[in-house]
């Protein structure tokens, strides 16, 4: 039911998330991650385990340096729907916030 979300990132953006200057990594809200991350987003609000099988709930994000192979891994701390203005997307329309917590 918990499973790992895998995000291949520019080298600049896996730097600073590396480093520790980037603590949440966003995504505009799109089909495609409306479908992936609104469970999730229940369940880190909540609690809420919706009970379908083709829903994943995430609990931990794995970033790739882009295709160099270099991995880093995080539990996911929070997951919300913030105003996508004053992240790094810099969009005026809702994102995805992931919000990274420990190392892994």
């Amino acid at each position: 039911m918990f499973n790992t979300l895998f995000l291949p990132l520019k080298a600049g953006w896996f730097d600073k998330i590396k480093s520790g200057k980037k603590t949440f990594e966003f995504r505009a809200c799109k089909p495609y991650w409306i479908v992936r991350l609104t469970p999730t987003v229940a369940y880190f609000k909540d609690g809420t385990v919706l009970e379908d099988k083709d829903l994943k709930i995430y609990t931990s994000v794995r970033f790739a340096r882009g295709y160099s192979g270099e991995q880093i891994t995080f539990k996911i701390a929070g997951c919300e729907v913030v105003d996508g203005s004053n992240t790094d997307l810099a969009i005026n329309e809702p994102v995805f916030a992931i919000k990274l917590g420990e190392r892994l």
